[in-house]
């Protein structure tokens, strides 16, 4: 107690507890409000975006695969190309690279590449369309787990200037009384509360959206699988001397058209 009333006790003299204990509270809460409007925003936003993102994603695959049925394969890969559906921005990874391989200029630098490896370079792409299109799906949610992470630890900030400056009120007034310090801790412990109220909405969701883009990108992936099996196989169909060389395996299309009639179904 000496000790506080000796390390304390000008600062304490030049301005008041109470004041210290606003102080702290004060800009806890500043900095609160600013993360409650950031996630706020960031909830509104990708509440948005995933459900335009999961419309455009349905509506578009059900067109194309109308396409299918209705029209030959250079109407679907034109389709594929302005389509802005997660799944046909992988595919289109793939097929720019089929294209390229294709090339009669390209095909020099390959020395006419072995069918497994044209394939795994296909899937690759296509692979990398589907992270880049789940990097785009999950986008500002580090920013409600920043939100969640810290905001606990900026109450505690706020709550542990009060608790210093009830501290110093007793070495001042030497009374340990709960009338003494009841009141500056009170309005510390509410830094607290807001931090916690700030970081278990943020919690919330950050989790429901993380579960929404999973969701999402199960059905992009699936779409994605039917799409490539399909138009990497139905174009090289009529090219004999191509044809090894890219149509993906019979199971891999067969698998993939049985998952995304039950993804459809659903």
């Amino acid at each position: 107690m000496n000790w506080i009333a000796h390390h304390f006790g000008a600062h304490v003299t030049a301005l008041q507890t109470s004041d210290l204990v606003k102080l702290g509270v004060l800009f806890s809460a500043d900095v609160l409000i600013v993360f409650s409007i950031a996630s706020l925003a960031v909830i509104i936003e990708r509440s948005l975006a995933l459900r335009r993102a999961r419309r455009i994603e349905d509506s578009e695959y059900a067109a194309l695969r109308d396409l299918w049925r209705r029209e030959s394969n250079e109407m679907v890969r034109s389709r594929v190309a302005v389509s802005e559906a997660p799944s046909a921005s992988a595919v289109r990874a793939g097929l720019e690279l089929q294209s390229d391989l294709q090339n009669p200029q390209s095909a020099s630098r390959t020395h006419t590449a072995k069918a497994e490896t044209v394939r795994e370079l296909v899937r690759e792409a296509i692979g990398q369309g589907l992270e880049g299109e789940n990097a785009k799906l999950s986008r500002n949610l580090p920013i409600l787990a920043t939100v969640a992470s810290t905001a606990p630890y900026i109450g505690l900030f706020g709550t542990v200037l009060g608790i210093l400056s009830a501290f110093a009120r007793i070495a001042q007034t030497n009374q340990t009384g709960a009338s003494v310090v009841a009141a500056p801790i009170a309005e510390a412990l509410t830094a607290t509360g807001l931090g916690l109220g700030v970081a278990i909405p943020a919690v919330m969701a950050y989790n429901y959206f993380s579960g929404r883009v999973g969701d999402l990108m199960l059905r992009v992936e699936t779409h994605a699988l039917d799409l490539s099996a399909r138009l990497l196989g139905v174009e090289t169909s009529n090219r004999a001397d191509q044809s090894t060389l890219i149509a993906p395996a019979p199971e891999l299309v067969q698998t993939a058209a049985i998952a995304a009639e039950a993804n459809h179904a659903r």
